[in-house]
């Protein structure tokens, strides 16, 4: 599941808000709904779907 292309996006965004520093728990920049709806395409194999995760479009720009 991390190296799915989605999670990617998560973890790259994860590092320019919160950097490669942490210490402790990983902070991921969106909101719970989000990540189960990124978490639901994964498990659903839509990776060959051309999908828009309108809740990281904000954050992506």
């Amino acid at each position: 599941m991390l190296q799915h292309p989605y999670f990617t996006v998560l973890l790259e965004l994860a590092a320019m808000e919160f950097g490669h520093n942490q210490k402790g728990v990983l902070r991921i920049p969106c909101d719970v709904k989000c990540f189960h709806t990124i978490y639901q395409l994964i498990r659903s194999s839509t990776r060959r779907k051309k999908v828009t995760i309108s809740c990281l479009l904000p954050r992506m720009i």
